[in-house]
């Protein structure tokens, strides 16, 4: 997704983060308006939100005794308690020996030791090990 930063230039500026614009957008929205409607809109997104995890949490049956997070399969609930809160590690790195509860970080990690970057930016041409970085 390309974004457009406003300026007083006839040239556009792509940045990497959209995230940046839109806050600033709905902070000066947000400013626009009287207190007490801003105090509205900020409590309807509160209890939209709780409202969403109630109708989230009835599809979610099994939840950690420990955190309370909740999942929709037993085995994904023994899953995240094994590697979450018991440590158990099954991935390792053959390089270095470090230890990872799932295979998608070991992977991560092992971009550490070939150098290799798969996320390139179509911009300014960096590259990145990680997708999140690249905003």
């Amino acid at each position: 997704m390309e974004v457009r930063e406003m300026s007083n230039d006839s040239d556009d500026v792509t940045l990497h983060s959209p995230d940046i614009q839109e806050t600033e957008e709905i902070d000066q929205e947000q400013r626009t308006e009287s207190p007490k409607i801003a105090k509205k809109r900020r409590n309807a997104n509160v209890q939209g939100t709780l409202e969403w995890q109630k109708r989230d949490n009835k599809n979610r049956p099994f939840t950690c005794n420990i955190c309370n997070r909740s999942f929709t399969l037993a085995s994904t609930l023994s899953l995240h308690t094994r590697r979450t809160h018991l440590g158990i590690r099954p991935y390792e790195c053959a390089e270095c020996g470090w230890k990872f509860g799932q295979s998608s970080d070991l992977t991560k990690h092992m971009r550490k030791h070939t150098g290799d970057r798969p996320y390139k930016c179509e911009t300014c041409g960096m590259s990145f090990s990680q997708l999140r970085n690249l905003k």
